[in-house]
């Protein structure tokens, strides 16, 4: 459970990797009915190639 949440709005022109996820869930033609804190395992390998070293 989370303590604190905070909302802020960031364009997509300057949040590369939450655009591409949002893209990639668009195209997957699911509907999200709830958040997990968890990934799922079909997006563990997805994420790793976005992360930024």
């Amino acid at each position: 459970m989370f303590n604190f949440c905070s909302i802020s709005f960031l364009p997509r022109s300057l949040n590369f990797r939450a655009d591409r996820l949002a893209k990639d869930a668009r195209s997957r033609g699911l509907i999200f009915s709830h958040v997990n804190s968890q990934l799922p395992s079909w997006m563990v390998h997805e994420t790793n190639l976005l992360v930024v070293t």
